[in-house]
């Protein structure tokens, strides 16, 4: 391996090499008050600035955080972040490295940003010298496919390198900086680049060997859509993404550390609480488990390596019980770390669903005048029928700046659409769980952010034609509500105002919810058997005959009454009522108007949820 140069001011260092190393950086920045981005895998805790007070607090963080008690004299004998996690159980790797199950599809796109005057040569022959070392840069010419030269103003250039999934990770885009750094350099002043003992170039085959695992588990499908088949050669893939502001980052962040978790595992609870409220838990005895790329580099030379030194985990948690979030969170923290400790954790094949939180690399070298800096890398999609990642991002001095959430899919197994709900669903589970961790896992809504109309909306343009009822789709469905709608508006029924339904049938009751949801008003289900609140005062009664007793409970509003007769017109006794039952009729196509039996009743409830209006 090159040399590598020095980096400039705090960021010199190798970054952590496996998951209980980063989070013991963390717990290290944590402890000295400074950016994460300021401490490596090497740095030393004393040197950086702590003292007694700050030891102090380390220690207490990582017994609430790794459930581990190193003692008080730790830092004496491991004082960098990758000495301290071998102490508190960092196990050694057994499976890692190249062309394994999991690595991803597609390129990993690395930049670079290369600031300064540039000597285009001495970076050309700087490319050459490491492709000649790595087999993934081997045809990395500037001009040639994948590789990307762009001149942003004179003295400022991004060189683009799009590299095979399976020959590099997102923890090689440092090491590469480096490289680069020292390559060029050393052809800048018309020399050639040192290299250390070829003895190194070997360690990948001694560590990983040829054999791939056998009879590995798979991650938990997709619930709810298609799913569990292994991507093949010519499978296509879709992304979606959604940003997430730096005001829920940084109460994602202090809700982890409060919890004595990590953002990685609140992100897992979220998406095992949300897989086991569609259904994913119910075939798996209560377990849900999810595909998790984590690095492998837990020696200081392959820290430092260019190359795929990683593993993908399958991390299984039992989510049975009314477990609330924050139970399920202390679950899922036990499960990761005891197999973030185990070298031989068991890995996941391709297929089913995939999670990531990536912190992107920080950290940049000087060479022969000028600057080279990873910039926003863009990772490989992984062998998953859909994948969560999270980059987390973060303010020069240390702030979370927000969250960059991408949610890719394989098309045969995963509608676009399917993902960007469950993208959307993610995300309100986790704010959910922010604001009320003691809430049950089942009895979370997560719907995302948007009303009822404007998701019903979005779904009949996708599936116009799809059966929304027994007789009816989405389009008929559609269709039915909006003319409702006219129906209610034209009575008053708007935003501050509510609509009280008491309607026997599930397929009209959903009708009504719609028309309802479309005109902004509440809708207020009651039961016609019970007295009403005597302060209530819709704007709108929407009844059908079981419910005829209402007709005088609420003086001053409108009566929509659905009836066997489409003829009849307005109720004996109530000049203002109308009888909708043509237009219930329309509502629901090849199914006439009929009167309500036993099997209908109680049934309305399952298909949409409201809330009472609490207004007087």
């Amino acid at each position: 391996m090159y040399a590598v140069p020095a980096a400039i001011g705090a960021d010199a260092g190798s970054q952590p090499g496996t998951p209980l190393q980063e989070i013991v950086r963390d717990l290290f920045a944590e402890a000295l008050d400074v950016p994460r981005s300021r401490v490596h895998a090497d740095s030393d805790f004393f040197r950086a600035g702590g003292d007694a007070p700050a030891a102090a607090r380390l220690l207490s963080r990582v017994r609430a955080t790794l459930g581990a008690d190193p003692g008080g004299r730790a830092l004496d004998g491991a004082p960098t972040p990758a000495a301290f996690a071998a102490l508190v159980g960092d196990g050694p790797v057994a499976v890692a490295g190249p062309l394994r199950a999991g690595t991803g599809t597609g390129s990993a796109v690395l930049p670079l940003r290369l600031r300064g005057p540039l000597n285009r040569r001495a970076l050309e022959e700087a490319l050459a010298d490491l492709g000649g070392r790595h087999e993934a840069l081997r045809n990395s010419r500037i001009g040639s496919a994948g590789t990307r030269l762009r001149t942003l103003s004179a003295d400022d250039h991004l060189l683009d390198l799009a590299l095979p999934a399976t020959a590099v990770d997102l923890w090689s885009h440092l090491p590469l900086a480096a490289e680069l750094a020292r390559a060029y350099a050393a052809r800048a002043t018309g020399t050639a680049p040192h290299r250390s003992p070829a003895a190194l170039d070997a360690a990948p085959r001694a560590l990983f060997g040829d054999t791939a695992p056998t009879a590995l588990p798979g991650a938990t499908g997709v619930p709810g859509v298609p799913g569990g088949v292994t991507p093949s050669a010519h499978a296509s893939y879709g992304t979606v993404d959604i940003d997430l502001d730096e005001q829920l980052h940084t109460r994602l962040a202090v809700f982890a550390a409060a919890h004595g978790a990590t953002v990685f595992m609140v992100a897992h609870t979220a998406l095992a609480a949300l897989l086991t409220r569609r259904g994913a838990a119910g075939a798996t005895g209560g377990r849900v488990t999810v595909a998790a790329r984590v690095p492998a580099r837990d020696s200081a030379e392959v820290r430092g390596a260019v190359g795929p030194y990683g593993r993908t985990l399958a991390l299984s948690v039992n989510t049975s019980g009314e477990v609330t979030f924050g139970e399920l969170l202390r679950r899922v923290r036990t499960a990761d770390l005891a197999a973030y400790r185990d070298g031989a954790s068991e890995l996941a094949v391709p297929g089913g669903v995939a999670l990531a939180v990536l912190q992107e690399p920080e950290g940049q070298f000087e060479a022969a005048g000028l600057t080279v800096r990873p910039e926003h890398s863009r990772l490989p999609l992984p062998d998953a029928d859909l994948g969560i990642t999270l980059t987390e991002r973060q303010t020069p001095a240390g702030g979370w700046a927000g969250i960059r959430l991408r949610a890719s899919f394989r098309y045969e197994a995963v509608e676009e659409a399917a993902a960007a709900r469950l993208a959307e669903q993610f995300v309100a589970v986790l704010e959910e769980a922010l604001d009320d961790p003691a809430l049950t896992v089942g009895g979370r809504c997560a719907l995302p952010a948007g009303d009822v109309a404007a998701l019903f909306a979005a779904q009949v343009a996708r599936t116009p034609r799809a059966p929304a009822l027994p007789g009816m789709t989405y389009g008929e469905l559609d269709a039915g509500a909006g003319l409702l709608a006219q129906a209610l508006t034209g009575h008053r029924a708007g935003p501050g105002t509510s609509v009280v339904t008491a309607l026997s049938s599930p397929a009209a009751f959903a009708v009504a919810a719609l028309a309802v949801a479309r005109t902004g008003a509440t809708l207020l289900p009651v039961d016609p058997s019970q007295e009403l609140p005597g302060q209530l005062r819709p704007a709108v009664l929407l009844l059908d005959g079981t419910a005829d007793r209402l007709l005088a409970a609420v003086p001053g509003a409108a009566r929509l009454v659905r009836d066997d007769d489409p003829a009849a017109g307005p109720v004996q006794g109530y000049p203002d009522t109308d009888t909708a039952l043509g237009l219930f009729d329309t509502l629901l196509p090849g199914a006439r108007t009929r009167r309500p039996d036993a099997s209908d009743a109680g049934s309305a409830s399952g298909h949409i949820s409201v809330r009472p209006d609490p207004s007087p």
